[in-house]
Order: structure tokens, then sequence, then C-alpha cells
């Protein structure tokens, strides 16, 4: 899109952590959360779809954009869970800190903030390390946890969050003109996602 090749692209993400081979393997993990263990994922599923647009593509055929994609980061948490090693949080704060490095006002964030959070530790962890290394730029963000109303969604909860971003800044709810978006996973891979209001 940036090279001008494509004008739209279709986002389609969907998981579900509900099927019996994959609540065995939780289980067995113990990372479900039950009574007598309060730390623990509360299994969930979804499915999403999103178009990304060029605002000139989307001018020609009227289309009202509901947001606009101010700024993408990803990166690489070297101490993530399936390593062993506790998680630092520097991967999540990195490419915190390149996304808001994008925003008209780079030095402080006070908008929404959708986070993959859980309720198994090491994602706790790993957004409570994260949240110490961008606090001089928050500016009383709000934080949203999806999970807390549908349950962990696996691969789709990035998707799932930039939907109910998008929701907010459309309908007027936001705190802010911006939201931001983060996902972790198992492996590592972490990304952040900021969207401005159209």
């Amino acid at each position: 899109m940036r090279h001008g090749r494509l004008q739209r692209v279709l986002i389609v993400a969907a998981d579900s952590l509900l099927a019996p081979g994959v609540l065995e393997q939780l289980g067995a993990q113990r990372r479900l959360k039950f009574e007598g263990q309060p730390v623990g994922l509360t299994p969930g599923e979804a499915g999403v779809c999103l178009l990304l647009e060029l605002e000139s593509s989307a001018r020609k055929r009227n289309a009202p954009p509901q947001a606009r994609l101010a700024g993408v980061a990803t990166a690489q948490e070297e101490n993530h869970r399936e390593s062993g090693s506790t998680t630092t949080g520097t991967g999540l704060a990195k490419c915190i800190h390149q996304v808001l490095d994008l925003l008209p006002e780079p030095a402080s964030f006070g908008g929404d903030i959708y986070a993959d959070l859980n309720g198994e530790e090491w994602r706790a962890r790993e957004w409570g390390y994260a949240s110490v290394r961008i606090e001089q730029r928050m500016k009383a963000p709000e934080v949203h946890v999806p999970c807390a109303h549908v349950g962990d969604t696996g691969a789709a909860s990035g998707a799932l969050g930039i939907c109910m971003a998008l929701h907010a800044l459309a309908r007027g709810h936001a705190r802010a003109g911006h939201a931001l978006v983060l996902s972790s996973s198992e492996r590592g891979q972490v990304g952040s996602v900021c969207l401005g209001a159209p």
C-alpha cells in the first residue's frame, strides 16, 4: 500500500481456545483460571474482519473512514514466556515508544489503551515492566482489557482490540483523539498499533 501497488487490504483474524484439545493442553499446563487458581486465562474465541484502505481510495467511493492508522511497530521480547526467563517488558516498551514517536504530540499519551492482558501472570508482568519504561510518556491513559469480556481470543486478540478502539473512536467514546492497541505472543513477538480519529 505504501508503494501504491494496493489500494485496500482485507485483514481476517480468527481463533478459538475453546476446542477440546486446546482446553486439555491449557489445563495440563495449569494456564486456566478456575476455582482455587485465580491466576490464569479464561478461554474465548473471536473472528474479526478489517478493511485497511488508502484515504484516496476511500474518498473515491465516498466511504467515510472509521479511523486513520497513525502508526504501527513490532519488536521482539527476548525474555518471553516460552524462554523460561522472566520478562522485562523491553520489547513491548520499545514498540510503544516507536508508535508514540509518530504522533503529532509525541511527548505524552492520554488516550485509550487496549491491551491483551488475559489473567496470566507473565502478561501482567510484561505490561507492568513496560508501563514503568513508558510512564514518562503517559498522561493517565485508560487501559481496556477485552479479555475480561470475551475471554482470551488467541491470535485474534490484536484485531479484536483494533475493532474495539475503532468503535470508540467512531462513536466519540474515546478519551482522546488516539487509541493504542497492544499485542504480545508467548514466543515474544509484540506489536503496537496507534489509531487516530478520522
